[in-house]
């Protein structure tokens, strides 16, 4: 995948960025551009390939003045809104090419009071604040304290699974308990466990695997004492996210597991 910047016929106006893809020949595809969410009727330019998507320069999107840089998440044609990086990396002046050395430090260029004159290359770096230690909380309830009636459907808070798994992890079982106490609590309940995946893999493998999962938390739950015939399990894959990390969408690790979620249907 090569990202690059040009004024070709076709695009958005004035400088766009632009992608093209390698088969395994080692040819290139003809180039296409990125769009409108990322390109404007004006000028964007000097695309970085960081690990959520790009960083560019644009003096087209709300900014400080000048070029901004700002950091896009996405790929190829599918792209979130660009977030402008602010000052100190901004200014009123040009400022462009941010390319990060690690997580803490890297450079970028700017024409900004101060330098040795014209477009000068800047460094940086920051010392991140430590983490605040976190405070306990206390395990909550799958269900409300009243009886769930029938048709009610809720998520099961924190009951996550691993990348590519469907065990059911020890963080889970402790969710899995709580459920249990409500179904001792209410014996004429039933329910369905309904699984989910993130979009990472093929549909039809997260449809399967999606079934694994269901079916590994009733498995659970009968063998803590819980009458398999109170107990349905179904798989939806990837096909009812909770936010925007579909296919093609580059997203953090945290916002995949949000999908990987366990819901329960009062029946």
């Amino acid at each position: 995948m090569l990202y690059f910047a040009s004024d070709r016929p076709g695009g958005q106006g004035g400088t766009d960025i632009w992608y093209c893809t390698r088969d395994a020949s080692g040819g290139w595809a003809p180039p296409l551009n990125c769009g409108p969410v990322i390109n404007t009727p004006d000028d964007e330019l000097f695309p970085v390939v960081a690990e959520n998507g790009l960083y560019i320069a644009s003096n087209g999107h709300a900014g400080m003045g000048g070029l901004d840089v700002f950091n896009v998440a996405g790929a190829e044609a599918q792209w979130q809104e660009p977030v402008n990086m602010k000052p100190p990396y901004n200014s009123s002046y040009d400022d462009f090419y941010y390319v990060q050395n690690d997580a803490v430090s890297g450079y970028f260029s700017s024409n900004r009071p101060g330098g040795v004159g014209g477009d000068d290359i800047y460094t940086f770096s920051y010392t991140p604040p430590a983490p605040e230690t976190p405070r306990p909380e206390p395990r909550p309830e799958p269900v409300p304290e009243k009886k769930p009636e029938k048709g009610m459907v809720f998520v099961i808070r924190n009951l996550y699974y691993d990348f590519d798994k469907y065990n059911i992890r020890p963080d889970a079982a402790l969710v899995l308990d709580s459920l249990v106490g409500v179904l001792n609590r209410y014996p004429d309940v039933r329910i369905e466990l309904s699984a989910h995946t993130d979009s990472r893999g093929s549909d039809a493998y997260n449809m399967a695997l999606s079934q694994k999962r269901a079916a590994s938390a009733v498995q659970y739950l009968v063998s803590k004492g819980i009458a398999a015939g109170r107990l349905m399990s179904e798989g939806y894959g990837e096909s009812r996210l909770v936010n925007g990390c579909s296919n093609g969408v580059r997203c953090a690790a945290a916002d995949h597991q949000q999908n990987r979620r366990t819901e329960v249907k009062v029946w």
